[in-house]
């Protein structure tokens, strides 16, 4: 049985990964990902995977494909990196660069699509062919699955809902989503509230990123409150409205601020019944961990795109010899 090689491209690490046909992870390993250009980024990458594949040669040599999953804009056939805020230029073609390396076929897809792909195939998709699958990592984004197919839109680009407008609560006018909701708009957000001077929790110790706030939240710190709490009504608005728009059976919950044992996703769906409950709206739509395990999930995604393409190039072969007759 062939294995593929998974590559998670994520706003603080890279993760490589040897995953089995049926979604298991058999050797993982990572780097930290840094701000430069795609093509000294490929450089490291490049080092740190001959690495990985020569500490592997054993469960390397089956490969049916190399998949990869980064956050971007990836072209509406689904190989080509065209924009990602990871990286201040796009000065190579990365996934040809890669493939001509390795001498592996290589798909390539944005980070949260991938997500959805794996969580189509091996998670809750399994038994729920109408989901969206909801990351809230470095960044906030949609991956829309209806009847068991991943929606892309004509752009590659369905489900960029953090770049969507909401109302800022502070009088300022519209604020992108992922602004208020997102590991990085918290961590931004912190900052301008905190200042230099204020501790978040109840020790000497300033702490600015995303999960302190979740854990200062827990404590009740004021300024956690308000912090979180104006990006849940944001996040769970969205939710509401995307509800009725696309009428899913369930939502899916990844990245980086989600945890395992589904504290925050709680936090989110009280949110939406009680804005749902101020309207006389019924909500019962179901809301879960991703199955696939939250720090797993990026690198899974990046897996299933290669057996997603292989799956259609069955399909492919069976219509044409179908026709034949």
């Amino acid at each position: 049985m062939k294995n593929i090689l998974g590559i998670d491209i994520g706003g603080t690490k890279t993760a490589l990964g040897i995953i089995t046909v049926d979604g298991k992870i058999k050797a993982f390993s990572c780097f930290p990902t840094e701000k430069t250009t795609l093509g000294l980024y490929t450089q490291k990458l490049e080092m740190n995977l001959q690495q990985f594949m020569a500490e592997n040669h054993g469960q390397i040599a089956d490969l049916s494909g190399i998949g990869i999953g980064i956050r971007g804009w990836v072209d509406a056939n689904g190989n080509t990196l065209k924009e990602s805020s990871l990286f201040t230029q796009i000065d190579i073609d990365f996934r040809h660069h890669i493939e001509r390396m390795s001498g592996i076929p290589v798909w390539i897809d944005n980070d949260v699509n991938a997500a959805a792909n794996a969580e189509r195939l091996w998670g809750h998709g399994r038994n729920f062919a109408h989901f969206v699958y909801v990351n809230i990592g470095t960044g906030t984004a949609y991956g829309i699955v209806e009847k068991g197919q991943l929606i892309r839109g004509v752009h590659n680009a369905a489900g960029e809902i953090g770049m969507a407008l909401v109302s800022d609560t502070k009088g300022r006018g519209k604020i992108e989503l992922e602004k208020l909701m997102s590991g990085r708009g918290i961590e931004e957000r912190s900052r301008k509230l905190m200042g230099n001077n204020i501790t978040f929790c109840k020790n000497t110790k300033i702490r600015w990123s995303a999960k302190d706030v979740v854990e200062a939240y827990k404590e009740g710190i004021t300024q956690a409150k308000q912090l979180l709490d104006e990006g849940l009504d944001a996040l769970a608005l969205s939710l509401i409205n995307t509800a009725r728009i696309l009428d899913p059976q369930l939502f899916v919950f990844g990245g980086g601020m989600v945890d395992r044992e589904g504290w925050f996703v709680d936090l989110i769906q009280d949110r939406v019944k009680e804005l749902c409950s101020l309207t006389n709206q019924h909500w019962n739509i179901e809301t879960k961990v991703t199955a696939l395990g939250v720090g797993e999930a990026g690198l899974l995604g990046a897996a299933s795109l290669v057996e997603n393409k292989e799956t259609i190039m069955k399909e492919e072969m069976l219509n044409e010899s179908v026709g034949n007759y």
